[in-house]
């Protein structure tokens, strides 16, 4: 979504020669597809995406003592995670 919003007049791929048209590049470029159109969704997925890193730490932390509960008979390992 980024890309396509940081697109300006003039800038594209050009089918006859094969080459990718851009006028600048960067941060600034970064910056204003971030910003045009719908920002609130750009927002919204950086805060999804940081909760899902942050799930993922947590889990890959989880003994696997705790891990999906099934036991196979008492006092032996979990079926699936062993």
């Amino acid at each position: 979504m980024i890309k396509v919003n940081a697109l300006s007049a003039g800038e594209g791929f050009d089918a006859a020669t094969g080459e990718v048209i851009r006028h600048d590049r960067g941060l600034k470029r970064m910056m204003r597809g971030f910003f045009a159109g719908k920002w609130y969704i750009n927002v919204f997925n950086i805060f999804y995406m940081l909760g899902a890193f942050a799930l993922a730490g947590l889990v890959s932390n989880v003994p696997r003592s705790y891990g999906c509960g099934l036991k196979a008979n008492a006092g032996s390992g979990c079926v699936r995670c062993y």
